[in-house]
């Protein structure tokens, strides 16, 4: 099942896109071969090479999820490097996906950098994506980033640093009530983890 959604992905993108594209050219070379009195086809081979302009081929989406299903499985199998590589594929597939759909190839690396004990290049990419987010007014993907990113503190016992994220995410969240209260309860747990319960007053 595994190959079978990895050839999927790599038709859709390599074979469809390419398929597309040489349409256009000769399009456009057949075209230019017209004679001057052949304006309607001009009109209709112009309108195909015009669509493929203002209308490109929308990204894979599907692909980039089920590549980054696949290099799940692999991860939790210890294949770890196949699984980055199978996240390059996805990246090379996600570069015009919206920004949530490139946030999440980065997550799926992130955890994998984890499990590898790659815990700088792990805390990197994640302090990469924070400005990015934030100038792209993500408010709610920010939060969603410093709660994964408490996740593996928490993991590692950083209940500080996880702690600290978790704030973070909540200042974020101000103008979210649901989503501040869910990580509210986080922090309390982290808190309560870290052999600080004091600290719980006020966040439940």
């Amino acid at each position: 099942v595994a190959e079978e959604r990895q050839r999927i992905a790599r038709e859709l993108h390599d074979v469809i896109a390419h398929s597309v594209s040489v349409m256009t050219v000769q399009a456009g070379a057949v075209r230019r071969l017209l004679r001057p009195e052949q304006a309607k086809e001009r009109e209709a081979l112009e309108a195909v090479t015009k669509w493929r302009r203002e209308f490109p081929s929308p990204p894979p989406a599907e692909a980039v999820r089920a590549l980054r299903s696949e290099a799940t499985c692999r991860a939790r199998n210890g294949e770890h490097e196949a699984a980055l590589r199978i996240l390059d594929q996805g990246d090379r597939l996600a570069v015009t996906l919206p920004i949530a759909g490139r946030l999440e190839n980065a997550l799926a690396r992130a955890t994998i950098f984890s499990l590898q004990g790659r815990f700088e290049e792990e805390r990197r990419l994640y302090e990469s994506w924070k400005p990015v987010l934030s100038r792209a007014g993500e408010d709610a993907l920010i939060a969603r980033l410093l709660a994964r990113e408490s996740l593996g503190l928490s993991d590692r016992r950083e209940f500080a640093a996880a702690a600290a994220r978790l704030e973070q995410a909540r200042d974020v969240l101000r103008d979210d009530p649901v989503e501040r209260a869910r990580v509210s309860i986080d922090l309390a747990a982290t808190f309560y983890h870290a052999g600080r319960p004091a600290r719980c007053d006020g966040l439940l």
